[in-house]
């Protein structure tokens, strides 16, 4: 399946399809992963494959695998002028 310069794997459709159909409100999170996926995807034109979507930590996991790789910039003590409005 080929638009605006991507290609996605057969088998991703389904597993996609599969992982938002076990629960409701998906779509946001649907969004999130193929965000993440599109990243991820080498070449032209992109190729987004299943073996991403396991790396990015499929529907359910992709904002937790984000969160994972963005906490190093965040830091891990709330400086004393923050924990006045932090409580």
């Amino acid at each position: 399946m080929a638009r605006v310069g991507a290609v996605i794997e057969e088998g991703l459709v389904q597993r996609l399809l599969v992982d938002v159909e076990e629960e409701q409100d998906q779509l946001p999170l649907l969004q999130h992963t193929l965000r993440r996926l599109w990243e991820q995807a080498l070449g032209e034109p992109r190729i987004m494959r299943e073996e991403d979507y396991v790396t990015v930590g499929r529907i359910a996991g992709s904002i937790d695998k984000k969160a994972e790789t963005s906490s190093p910039r965040c830091p891990t003590r709330i400086p004393p002028m923050l924990r006045r409005w932090n409580g």
